[in-house]
């Protein structure tokens, strides 16, 4: 039934995505549904509204293909720029999302950590809305994980208030 959407959504939407999606999601897209690979057509098709904030009209609301983008993506995070969800343990992975649903907050891992190449000593890198406060990021530092530190040091862990970008490795968790 999911290939089928996919497949619908597709004839309805691909062109509009592939003139609109930065970072090839539009193709991306278009190529899943073709080989129907519904888990990843799904995962490029909330990439193209979510992380770009892309809105496309297509005979209904922009509003309605969020909410529909939202409803792909809820549950598994959106994945893209060449990151792997195997980079991180099932442990982080748990610890990021419930922090994201603890706080409200949509919270993507980038930089080595996302793209699969840490080094022993590598901190942690994150990117949350641009309108999240202080009391959230203090929040979150504790519940996140972090790179190696000694004691007294602060913990390993760059927070940055901004959109993500589509073309480098991320990971998005979104609160459910």
């Amino acid at each position: 039934m999911l290939a089928a959407e996919a497949a619908k959504l597709a004839g309805k939407l691909g062109e509009a995505v592939d003139d609109y999606a930065q970072g090839g999601y539009g193709r991306q897209f278009a190529q899943a549904v073709q080989d129907g690979d519904t888990s990843a057509a799904l995962t490029y098709f909330a990439a193209s509204f979510l992380s770009i904030g892309m809105t496309v009209e297509s005979g209904g609301s922009s509003s309605a293909l969020r909410g529909v983008a939202q409803s792909a993506a809820k549950g598994m995070p959106l994945v893209g720029g060449g990151a792997k969800l195997e980079n991180l343990t099932a442990q982080e992975i748990a610890r990021i999302q419930n922090a994201a649903n603890r706080t409200g907050t949509e919270i993507s891992v980038v930089g080595s950590r996302a793209k699969g190449t840490p080094g022993p000593l590598s901190d942690w890198d994150y990117v949350v809305p641009e309108a999240t406060g202080s009391r959230t990021i203090h929040s979150l530092r504790s519940s996140l994980p972090e790179g190696p530190r000694s004691l007294g040091e602060p913990r390993n862990q760059d927070f940055f208030r901004s959109l993500v970008d589509p073309t480098k490795p991320f990971i998005t968790f979104t609160p459910q």
